[in-house]
């Protein structure tokens, strides 16, 4: 089952698209959200944001911001949107399994 997320920036998007996970820091640690997750809405820490496609993990770095899930305007489907500055404006990596460490390939 996948959820359409939304990567909002100042100047554009830079994700709006279906995914089946992400994995993202908020100010209170980290947190996994799927499908038909609870209606959330929390403050963001700078750090990686993972999302999972199909069969394979892409990373983004951000630098903060705020995140809100809830159900779409006709309640039929989840949907995650997440407003930050991010340090680097698109796909950073590609990692086909989530044990990659995130980190050292950023230099972090």
């Amino acid at each position: 089952m996948t959820f359409n997320l939304c990567v909002l920036t100042p100047n554009r998007i830079v994700w709006d698209s279906e995914v089946k996970e992400i994995i993202l820091s908020t100010n209170s640690g980290q947190i996994g959200v799927l499908q038909n997750h609870a209606p959330i809405a929390t403050a963001l820490d700078i750090g990686i944001l993972r999302i999972r496609l199909k069969d394979r993990w892409l990373t983004m770095t951000l630098m903060g911001g705020f995140a809100r899930g809830r159900l779409s305007p006709f309640q039929t489907d989840f949907c995650f949107e997440i407003v930050s500055l991010p340090i680097l404006t698109g796909i950073v990596n590609y990692f086909p399994d989530q044990s990659a460490n995130c980190s050292s390939v950023l230099g972090i």
